[in-house]
């Protein structure tokens, strides 16, 4: 049997969702070409995610000689063609390194690898709740933040006015007796005001990320933003999951759109 191994070392300066992007790319593409899957750590949320549980470590092969794939583009049959190409013409004990920053629209074709990782890292490294009551627990990631840093034009794409969630929330809560709202943002309490139109709802504003996303990942019902945070909380989310219109990566089935 062949080894060949593939990495890719995450972009350092991006967000979770960023970074994760990067991983799962070479996570996904090792399964899909039969290659060895070598895991580099993403910056701050390795431990907390629990990505490396049971992957070969960088460190272990690093030695090894080394080819750079190109940056390819994983949405064309020609990307995949030329990938193929390298595999097929590197030799056993080889590293394959992704290019910088590779992406790939489709992060969840080991989706339920992911969320196996996550919930056994927390078995171990449990995480507080915020849940107040025994009713439906549903999470609102509003994504606000580095957002309001940006040009309405660099923005356009991503951002979600309050009342699209508002407008889910009155329709999932017409047929719940019992529940609890919980928004979540990096935002000053203004900008998200309208939700107090709705009742039984706390806010979590400019919080700490990783309890931040232990919620949205537990949660019953999970509207998830146009954010790799939030994203990645859905993928590994056992409950409801509404997904933001027009998101970039695969969304997978079962999310309500």
């Amino acid at each position: 049997m062949r080894r060949i191994f593939l990495t890719q070392l995450s972009n350092a300066g991006g967000g979770v969702g960023h970074q994760f992007s990067n991983w799962a790319t070479a996570f996904t593409l090792a399964k899909q070409y039969g290659l060895t899957f070598v895991h580099q750590p993403i910056r701050i949320w390795d431990d907390f995610l629990g990505l490396g549980i049971g992957e070969v470590q960088y460190e272990s092969v690093k030695q090894l000689p080394l080819v750079v794939v190109p940056l390819l583009n994983f949405e064309t049959d020609e990307g995949h063609a030329r990938f193929k190409q390298i595999v097929d013409s590197t030799p056993d004990n080889t590293l394959l390194h992704l290019y910088s920053d590779q992406h790939s629209a489709n992060l969840i074709a080991r989706a339920d690898e992911l969320r196996d990782k996550y919930w056994r890292n927390r078995s171990d490294y449990p995480v507080g709740v915020p849940w107040s009551g025994s009713g439906a627990r549903i999470a609102v990631h509003v994504r606000r933040g580095d957002l309001m840093n940006w040009t309405a034009e660099e923005r356009a794409g991503r951002f979600l006015p309050n009342e699209y969630f508002i407008k889910i929330l009155r329709s999932i809560t017409q047929g719940i007796a019992g529940y609890e709202i919980h928004v979540f943002s990096q935002s000053e309490l203004e900008g998200v005001r309208d939700f107090d139109e709705l009742p039984h709802v706390f806010y979590h504003l400019n919080g700490n990320d990783f309890e931040a996303f232990h919620a949205l990942a537990g949660a019953d019902i999970l509207l998830v933003s146009k954010s790799g945070f939030s994203y990645l909380a859905g993928i590994v989310n056992k409950g409801i999951k509404y997904a933001p219109p027009d998101y970039w990566s695969k969304i997978p089935e079962g999310w309500i759109k």
